[in-house]
């Protein structure tokens, strides 16, 4: 307020001497994406640690890679077209399953 009142009206912030985030690299990124896809289950806690790096950075790059939590698991918020042959593969997997051993017990009130 009293930068206000002295006539100053700049309101975007001034440069500040800070270290750079040396965290975010392509390279922790891509090792980042192959950690998740190895195990969808891993904490952040144990990714922090594994590539020896802030939670900070971490959340920018999952950012970055559309990473989302979901029950304890992550998931891609856009699927790859690898993704998409294997939901694929299950889902037929599942329905052929279901054809052989016909309707899924209680599954007339589902109609």
């Amino acid at each position: 307020m009293a930068r206000f009142s002295s006539g100053n009206s700049d309101v975007k912030d001034k440069p500040r001497s800070r270290r750079p985030c040396t965290a975010v690299t392509p390279q922790n990124e891509e090792r980042l994406d192959q950690l998740i896809r190895a195990n969808r289950r891993i904490t952040t806690k144990e990714l922090c640690t594994k590539l020896n790096i802030s939670f900070n950075a971490l959340e920018t790059m999952v950012a970055t890679l559309e990473y989302r939590k979901v029950s304890s698991r992550w998931d891609p918020r856009m699927l790859t077209q690898e993704h998409k042959e294997h939901r694929m593969q299950v889902c037929q997997g599942l329905l052929n399953q279901n054809q052989a051993e016909g309707e899924f017990p209680g599954s007339h009130h589902l109609q």
